[in-house]
């Protein structure tokens, strides 16, 4: 029985681990549709991470003879081999209009080392207080050594 457990609480972390965010953006008929589709979305095992308001608009053409519909938009979770059933589910739905899952971009993170470096340069680039110049003119001498000076 141990061993059905462990492979159990394997099988678990295996899913919550294939699991992508996504973000899905949708029009429906009426407002009272939201409650079918997140039902929709609960059994083709979405995790709902957040959702917007749902907000009347007017459509820039007519979708199935109607002039406005509902716009709304969530964010979820969702294992990628499930994704093509939902979009096909969500086409046959009447009371969906449009929608549009994206998967959320990869945004690549600098390594720690790259991002030292870049607050190194910051530092280096940021401009320095005024020094006094004295009302002496310099020789030409005395403004080369300065010259050598800075670029060391």
């Amino acid at each position: 029985m141990t061993s059905l457990r462990k492979l159990v609480k394997v099988q678990a972390m295996d899913i919550a681990v294939d699991l992508r965010e996504y973000e899905f953006a949708f029009l429906l008929k009426e407002e009272g549709d939201i409650s079918a589709l997140l039902n929709i979305l609960h059994k083709s095992g979405a995790e709902i991470i957040s959702q917007g308001t749902l907000k009347k608009i007017t459509l820039a053409y007519p979708i199935n003879k109607l002039d406005q519909a509902n716009f709304g938009y969530l964010y979820m979770r969702l294992l990628p081999s499930s994704l093509k059933d939902l979009e096909k589910v969500l086409e046959n739905t009447p009371a969906v209009l449009r929608s549009l899952i994206l998967s959320k971009p990869f945004v690549e993170q600098p390594s720690p080392e790259a991002q030292a470096a870049n607050r190194a340069s910051k530092r280096e680039a940021t401009p320095r207080e005024a020094q006094p110049t004295s009302s002496l003119p310099l020789s030409n001498e005395d403004l080369e050594r300065k010259i050598d000076e800075i670029l060391k």
